[in-house]
């Protein structure tokens, strides 16, 4: 529960507000989501309160220097997504309204619209096939606004797994042609032309749904320059296991490159579309070997090892 003098500096922010609930804690204890309610005018808004453990307990039990240091670094980088760049997303990619940022007596305070209350009351974790549609389209726009955006005050590179952070799991990694090429991977990503802002953390969880499966995201901590194929990737081995994979995955992705085409027709007309989509494809095995490479040492027995991600993975190998 938010502590009375965090309610109280939020209150001296935004006007009379009374606490109603703790949506959720925060990954590995590190503070809160709550609801509140202002009573001036009467409406909701989230909070997200930021308050690092003094130990961390990580459910895999990673606890490390370098790991907490950049799950300090991406609630920094979330408030700055927020301050800066959370403006430009329109309603074909929404997110919540900013209604203050800043320093509280505990931790960092980010303070945003309710989207339960504006219509986007929907979480799952199995979606419908309308959903997967939507949250690809949801996507394809970010992209497309992002497009050649080189992320000022955000992560050098975009995602959670990316190399650069992940050097305990790299070391935890079984010798092998995986680990031989990491460096080789990472370099095939950031080595593409066509860079856009990736939202870093795309899984279906951080998807809201609403009517008519309209969508919009939240938990923007590992938002960085990348390409797009790497939050496609994410997404899509967030909503369907090995076998669906096997048997949906290109279908899904064609869905993305066809809004992305639009997308950048509307917002970029001096880009090739052509040239950024198949750069894109090209790069799909490469951003789930990236992923496998990530998993085999944070968590080889996690279900997501399952055999298209070798396949895709080998695949990649071969590329390069």
């Amino acid at each position: 529960m938010l502590s009375k003098a965090t309610l109280d500096h939020l209150s001296r922010q935004l006007g009379p507000l009374r606490y109603l609930e703790t949506v959720q804690s925060l990954w590995s204890g590190y503070g809160e989501i709550a609801r509140i309610a202002l009573l001036d005018p009467a409406h909701h808004l989230i909070v997200k309160s930021v308050t690092p453990p003094t130990q961390v307990q990580h459910p895999r039990g990673w606890n490390n220097p370098t790991g907490h240091q950049r799950k300090l670094r991406s609630y920094q980088v979330e408030l700055a997504f927020y301050q800066h760049y959370a403006r430009r997303c329109d309603e074909d990619c929404p997110v919540a309204s900013v209604r203050y940022v800043g320093q509280g007596p505990e931790g960092d305070l980010l303070v945003m619209a309710d989207l339960d209350q504006q219509g986007y009351g929907l979480r799952t974790l199995n979606p419908t096939a309308a959903q997967i549609r939507a949250g690809l389209v949801w996507l394809a726009e970010f992209h497309g606004t992002f497009f050649a955006d080189t992320g000022s005050k955000l992560w050098p590179q975009g995602n959670y797994w990316h190399l650069a952070t992940r050097p305990d799991e790299y070391q935890a990694m079984s010798d092998g042609p995986l680990k031989q090429a990491a460096q080789a991977l990472n370099a095939a990503l950031q080595a593409c032309p066509y860079q856009t802002l990736l939202h870093g953390d795309a899984k279906v969880a951080n998807l809201c749904f609403g009517a008519d499966d309209a969508v919009a995201a939240v938990d923007f901590q590992y938002v960085g320059p990348g390409p797009g194929c790497t939050d496609v990737m994410y997404f899509l081995s967030s909503c369907l296991d090995g076998a669906d994979l096997a048997q949906q995955a290109q279908g899904w992705e064609t869905v993305y490159f066809k809004q992305l085409s639009a997308a950048l027709a509307r917002r970029h007309p001096q880009v090739d579309g052509d040239a950024v989509v198949q750069a894109w494809q090209t790069l799909m095995p490469i951003a789930w070997a990236d992923f496998a490479r990530f998993l085999a040492g944070w968590s080889p027995s996690h279900p997501k090892c399952h055999d298209y991600l070798a396949a895709q993975t080998a695949r990649a190998l071969s590329m390069l």
